[in-house]
């Protein structure tokens, strides 16, 4: 079997604190899941319009201690940049853009509002509480830019034929 040590020796009684592998890993599961949860938690709260969600609603609606998600997490805002990537992580697939450029306009115009109508439903919560932050946060904000930057690239090259025919003072 396996040991490892947790925390060191311990002074009040000179003996090492030992750990099986599989003790470990189950605390570390456990900490993911808690940790999931509290991200989940945000979002859900986001969804209900509360954009700025304390760490006791946190808590609450995550059924973690409030001393977990401070243990998890140094301040609000890392908490609220860690919920926005992991929701960022689950609505990419959404942003994919099928056989991008290939077709009749009239195609390449369904496919790509379809995409984008279903990427903005999703995303819609965390967006506004996103363009909250953003103010106070340079982080959220560079997300913000890369993403802007991402979609207009896709849109470009969905209609680079459409947009080239146009004069350059008119191009978006």
């Amino acid at each position: 079997m396996a040991f490892q040590t947790t925390h060191g020796d311990d002074a009040s009684n000179g003996t090492t604190n030992l750990a099986t592998s599989s003790e470990v890993d189950g605390r570390t599961a456990r900490k993911d899941r808690n940790r999931v949860a509290v991200l989940d938690a945000v979002l859900e709260l986001f969804t209900e319009d509360n954009l700025m969600p304390s760490p006791d609603e946190v808590a609450q609606r995550s059924g973690v201690s409030l001393r977990s998600v401070y243990r998890y997490f140094a301040d609000i805002d890392a908490l609220l940049r860690a919920a926005i990537d992991r929701h960022l992580e689950r609505v990419q697939p959404l942003a994919h853009v099928e056989a991008i450029g290939q077709g009749p306009f009239e195609d390449r115009l369904e496919r790509f509002l379809d995409s984008r109508l279903r990427l903005y439903e999703a995303v819609a919560p965390t967006a506004r509480a996103s363009r909250l932050r953003a103010a106070t946060s340079e982080v959220i904000r560079d997300q913000l830019e890369a993403s802007r930057v991402h979609l207009r690239s896709q849109m470009t090259a969905q209609f680079a034929t459409e947009l080239e025919a146009l004069p350059p003072k008119v191009r978006i």
